[in-house]
């Protein structure tokens, strides 16, 4: 058994002054760290609403479309390869040969043909075209299957023009020329002005540019304005001026000629 005097000897506390904290001596960088994590803080909530903060509209000017109230319709071109049917059994009994191929129509124009409207084909011939008549089979989508029937043996695949006669007037609208977008490339189109659904309270939430295919069936224009066909409506307001680069759902601010 260990004595005090030995328990003293061999577990004597250390000597000397204790060591005291420096807590006050680095004050000065804690509160610099502090600061600076609030100002990271500050800084990410202002990235964050300004990431959730929409777009400004893009300013732009509009005019309105025009119906054209006709009571005809022009044939609308378009063009497909010429498919024998019966070339062999027609030329073995000295009869017409049938021929059938399919075109596509412009956007939102399948509803105005029905099978038995008329069709032409431009047969290239010395000098001038020749024009064949045709009829429609069927109506698939935005494609028809014509059929025509010539006393003389064609090229097969050959690329032709067609002219496509629909049973009932095709509307046509008058627009701004300078509405119309891409004329000469693959596919022309105009951007119109939409407004979007409403909120809850019934409330606009502003306007958007929505991209519209047409086809240009008047190429010279009268008064500024030329001839299309599409999913338009009369009063429809399209973009004539601000919209170079404008994309689809784009929010927009229609504005007049004097504001823009």
């Amino acid at each position: 058994m260990l004595s005090l005097s030995t328990y003293q000897t061999q577990y004597s506390p250390p000597t000397g002054t204790p060591r005291r904290s420096n807590v006050s001596s680095r004050l000065p960088a804690i509160c610099s760290v502090i600061l600076a994590g609030l100002a990271l803080s500050t800084a990410c909530g202002e990235t964050a609403d300004s990431a959730e903060r929409p777009a400004p509209a893009r300013r732009v000017m509009v005019e309105s479309v025009e119906l054209v109230t006709r009571s005809g319709t022009a044939g609308l071109r378009s063009s497909g390869f010429l498919r024998p049917r019966n070339a062999s059994a027609g030329a073995a009994s000295g009869g017409m040969q049938e021929y059938r191929s399919k075109l596509r129509l412009p956007p939102g124009l399948s509803e105005y043909f029905r099978p038995g409207d008329r069709v032409e084909a431009l047969l290239p011939t010395q000098g001038a075209k020749r024009r064949l008549a045709g009829s429609i089979v069927a109506v698939s989508g935005e494609r028809v299957i014509v059929r025509l029937r010539y006393e003389a043996r064609i090229i097969d695949h050959l690329l032709l023009e067609f002219l496509a006669y629909p049973g009932r007037p095709v509307p046509r609208f008058r627009v701004p020329l300078s509405a119309i977008l891409n004329p000469t490339g693959d596919q022309a189109y105009l951007m119109r002005i939409v407004s979007p659904p409403g909120d809850a309270s019934g409330a606009g939430q502003g306007h958007l540019a929505e991209r519209v295919p047409v086809t240009v069936i008047d190429r010279a224009p009268r008064g500024g304005r030329i001839e299309v066909i599409g999913e338009l409506a009369n009063d429809e307001r399209v973009v004539v001026r601000g919209h170079a680069n404008l994309l689809h759902g784009e929010s927009v601010e229609p504005l007049a000629e004097a504001m823009l």
